[in-house]
């Protein structure tokens, strides 16, 4: 009967240790969770998501974490940009002007695979 209870509270400290760890995620390893999801996403289904929430509808993602603390989600669905951008005292979203014309993680045109060779 020990053992069990002893079981039981591993799993929960290491629970509550994956918890901590996930709460001090900084806002780039976000948004490189979200680059991939959006990437895998793609792949799949050949289109990008039109929102962040067909990430986790379509269990790209497990959930969708609210942003960090003073920060905001921005995702262009033409591009598949996502930036976890900081958010002014005034509640407005302003990206850093470095991430406004961003186009790093252009996923619109991914690169296609050679064609196949003909057989004759």
């Amino acid at each position: 009967m020990e053992d069990q209870r002893t079981a039981h509270e591993e799993s929960r400290d290491y629970k509550e240790v994956l918890d901590r760890i996930r709460s001090r995620q900084t806002p780039g390893h976000i948004q490189e969770a979200l680059e991939d999801a959006i990437r895998n996403f793609q792949r799949d289904l050949s289109r990008l998501p039109t929102n962040l929430m067909e990430l986790v509808q379509r269990r790209y993602l497990s959930e969708l974490k609210p942003a960090p603390p003073g920060y905001a989600y921005s995702y262009n669905p033409v591009y598949g940009n996502v930036s976890v951008i900081p958010v002014t005292d005034d509640g407005q979203y302003r990206a850093p002007p470095a991430e406004t014309n961003r186009a790093a993680l252009n996923m619109s045109q991914p690169a296609l695979p050679p064609p196949p060779e003909s057989v004759q």
